[in-house]
């Protein structure tokens, strides 16, 4: 049931019907709590949706909370290196991104870019996700420089895969 309710929500999402989406993600959320424990990478993937949802809603600090917290249970399942690490880490930067706390946001990109790269691999789609982020943070901070390299090396990432 829960997985039907979040793919039903992901498609929602992917048509920017984020209204509709809160809602069963909230339920695929409750679920997943009393099936599998507030502690289980399945509920941190839903409060990652619920935290992007409330990001794109302009609700930087209830996106915060929800992200930290699936930071924390996928630490504990995965342990402080793995790709989902990196997933969360890449979040927090994009919140902090969304308050100008650059410098912070900037931190949480380089640590999900060298994370990903470690875990899988220098070219791997997901870095050239973190770059892009962490571009847009040097841009707002007038590095253009800096941003236009780091979005070179996304495009070339990006080209690999074609």
């Amino acid at each position: 049931m829960a997985m039907s309710l979040s793919n039903l929500a992901a498609l929602h999402l992917d048509q920017s019907r984020n209204t509709e989406a809160e809602p069963l993600v909230r339920r695929t959320l409750a679920i997943r709590e009393n099936a599998l424990g507030p502690d289980h990478p399945d509920t941190a993937e839903s409060l990652d949706i619920i935290s992007k949802i409330f990001l794109d809603q302009k609700e930087p600090e209830k996106a915060l909370s929800l992200q930290q917290r699936a930071f924390t249970i996928r630490e504990k399942a995965f342990g402080s290196s793995h790709s989902h690490i990196a997933m969360s880490l890449n979040n927090l930067g994009m919140i902090y991104h969304s308050q100008k706390q650059y410098t912070r946001a900037g931190t949480f990109y380089e640590r999900a870019i060298a994370m990903t790269e470690t875990a899988l691999g220098k070219h791997h789609p997901f870095v050239a996700y973190s770059l892009t982020g962490l571009a847009s943070v040097c841009r707002a901070q007038e590095q253009h420089d800096k941003a236009d390299v780091l979005l070179q090396r996304a495009r070339a990432i990006r080209n690999m895969e074609r």
